[in-house]
């Protein structure tokens, strides 16, 4: 029999990777690659080699060293202009150049997704052409053959969802080290340089990785210290520990941090495949907003949260004299068609209650749309007069307008004169689709942005892409 090192190295070689070959987990290391690394030194050399190379540790400290470098360089940047009038709206975006190769399914990703400060009509054709484009490409690359169309395909039955994982990897953090000190080996901490150029921040969901909260609180107290607007989407996290985790950074490091000089915060948290329950946090997050949203000029809730409850939580707060908010959009399932006419009614009579917290509520919307189905409630109000609006599908699913509902509001009013506009949406040619209620919002940029609407129109049937995809029905409809 010949010995081990008598063998070609090209033979040893392919015992080595036979060796691995037989885990039971191809991605995972072999479970028994540290008892054959003790063999001899070749085999430590090898073995180890392939036990190791697959740790996050440098690639998390390298991520976060060239995110840490970028804000650094960026804000300095920013830090340099001196004009008392004008700014500009800064968009974040934390990605891996490799992930649009890996996850080509995800449109945004890719480089060419890139639409800004065009004119709506010109946006809208062009983010549709995006979707269709994007669609064919990735039909092809599927081996489907041209033309094939199915009204519920949305490519979901290809995609190995664990693979998504990929995606989420570790928060980036600002690294102290690099952040901190003024100059090598001192003990100085020195803040981020301000940047009152910065009126508006964007933060959209291209991908789950996100700044962690720490290190964006961070930046928004000591340099987006004159912040006039904030819109923040994010997806929910796989876990419900860590889901936990984010509302708890959410309470402590990003809301305490936001500048006085904020007025306007959109915010929304969605779930996709492989997250967390959806349910998870919604009562502490709606009393989180409950008490923050009386710090913004304008708010848009949160998706995720049931409007009941997050009324509930305002009313329970009692009146806010130092309230300033004026304008609350609220975009919800919760109005949806399979729900109840009471639970609709007690939906509008909680709304009327939570508005007498707010002594400076200008505009209140709770809109509801989706494939067939729409329903729009707006209260406005000034000084002088109180209007409530309730529009629903003339040949569809509707809701009436209870007396109960009524009655509440005109409490509100009081003194003042009190108006009630109770009709359907002008008549449409064919089948009602998500972006139709959008002319009729008051508060439609609030709601949605001009990408988002943009988005809504191309995400018809048939041109969906899995990720957006959603896992519940609560959720169907408004992402």
């Amino acid at each position: 029999m010949a010995s081990w090192n008598s063998l070609p190295p090209e033979i040893r070689r392919m015992v080595f990777q036979a060796s691995l070959s037989q885990s039971p987990n191809p991605t995972a290391p072999d479970p028994t690659a540290p008892v054959l690394a003790t063999v001899s030194r070749e085999w430590q050399d090898f073995f180890e080699r392939s036990t190791f190379k697959d740790l996050a540790v440098i690639y998390v400290t390298k991520n976060n060293r060239i995110f840490t470098q970028a804000m650094a360089v960026l804000l300095k940047v920013l830090s340099l202009w001196s004009g008392d009038y004008g700014g500009l709206e800064l968009e974040l975006d934390a990605r891996s150049p490799s992930d649009c190769r890996y996850f080509n399914l995800i449109y945004e990703l890719h480089d060419d997704f890139l639409f800004r400060h065009q004119n709506e009509d010109e946006l809208f054709d062009t983010v549709e052409r995006f979707y269709r484009k994007r669609h064919e490409i990735v039909k092809r690359s599927l081996g489907i053959l041209p033309g094939f169309t199915r009204r519920s395909m949305n490519l979901a039955w290809k995609v190995n969802y664990s693979s998504t994982r990929r995606l989420r990897g570790e928060h980036l953090k600002l690294k102290p080290s690099l952040i901190k000190r003024g100059w090598a080996y001192s003990q100085i901490v020195r803040n981020l340089p301000a940047t009152p150029i910065v009126k508006g921040l964007v933060i959209r969901r291209v991908a789950p990785r996100l700044i962690a909260l720490e290190s964006l609180g961070k930046i928004m107290r000591e340099s987006f210290m004159a912040l006039e607007y904030f819109s923040y989407s994010t997806y929910m996290e796989r876990t419900d520990h860590k889901e936990q985790d984010f509302l708890d950074d959410l309470a402590t490091q990003l809301l305490p941090s936001l500048p006085a000089s904020l007025k306007t915060f959109r915010y929304s948290r969605r779930p996709v495949r492989d997250t967390c329950h959806p349910w998870i946090n919604k009562l502490p997050k709606s009393l989180l907003f409950a008490q923050a949203c009386h710090r913004f000029t304008e708010f848009r809730a949160p998706h995720d949260i049931p409007p009941l409850i997050l009324f509930d939580d305002i009313v329970a707060g009692g009146e806010r004299k130092e309230s300033k908010l004026e304008n609350l959009s609220i975009v919800t399932m919760y109005l949806a068609h399979f729900e109840p006419q009471c639970m609709i009614t007690k939906h509008l009579i909680s709304a009327a209650q939570a508005a007498a917290m707010m002594p400076r509520l200008r505009t209140m919307e709770l809109s509801c749309s989706y494939q067939g189905y729409g329903c729009l409630f707006r209260c406005e109000m000034d000084d002088y007069k109180v209007q409530i609006t309730w529009r629903y599908l003339q040949n569809g699913p509707s809701f009436d307008l209870e007396e109960q509902v009524i009655q509440e509001w005109e409490k509100i009013a009081s003194h003042r004169l009190f108006n009630v506009n109770n009709a359907p949406f002008d008549k449409n040619e064919g089948q009602w689709k998500r972006p139709m209620i959008i002319p009729y919002l008051h508060l439609k940029r609030l709601a949605y942005s001009t990408l988002e609407e943009a988005q809504l129109r191309a995400f018809q049937d048939g041109y969906r892409q899995w990720w957006y995809k959603p896992m519940t029905q609560e959720s169907r409809g408004i992402y």
